[in-house]
C-alpha cells in the first residue's frame, strides 16, 4: 500500500510539472493556417528521397536599407 502511494505521488508530481508550460516555448506564433481540403486523402508517408522545392517570400518594408546592407557585405 505504501508503494502505491509513492507511485501515485510521483505520477501526480510529473503531471503537474509537465502538464502546463509556465511560459511559451517559442517566441513565434501561428499567423495563419490552412486546412486540408475534404477531397484530399492520406495515402501514407512520403518516400525518404522525395524533395519539395519550397520558396518563402517576405515583404520588405524598407527596401533601400536592405539594398544598402546587402551592398555593404561585399
Amino acid at each position: 500500500m505504501f508503494g502505491a502511494k509513492i507511485l501515485l505521488a510521483v505520477a501526480l508530481a510529473a503531471q503537474l510539472s509537465l502538464g502546463s508550460p509556465i511560459k511559451p516555448r517559442s517566441p513565434y506564433a501561428v499567423k495563419d493556417s490552412h486546412f486540408v481540403p475534404d477531397k484530399f486523402s492520406k495515402l501514407g508517408p512520403a518516400p525518404e528521397d522525395h524533395v519539395i522545392e519550397l520558396r518563402i517570400g517576405v515583404k520588405q518594408g524598407d527596401f533601400d536599407a536592405l539594398e544598402k546592407h546587402l551592398y555593404e557585405g561585399e
